[in-house]
């Protein structure tokens, strides 16, 4: 993707879900979260609100905020 494709999708899929940090979202534009999916995935490397996230390739790993 690219970087302008990339700074689209942050501002409109992540700002508009209350994103809102300077840097935050600079970060966000900087970094391609394709390199971090398989490549299978990466279309889907920037989800909406409305979409699933990625399918983990090893479904026991938790995120547990608190």
């Amino acid at each position: 993707m690219q970087s302008v494709e990339r700074a689209r999708k942050v501002e409109v899929d992540l700002a508009r879900q209350g994103i809102s940090g300077a840097r935050v979202l600079d970060a966000l534009r900087s970094v391609a979260r394709e390199d971090f999916v398989p490549p299978e995935f990466a279309e889907f490397a920037y989800p909406s609100a409305a979409e699933a996230p990625v399918p983990r390739a090893d479904p026991q790993i938790r995120s547990w905020t608190r």
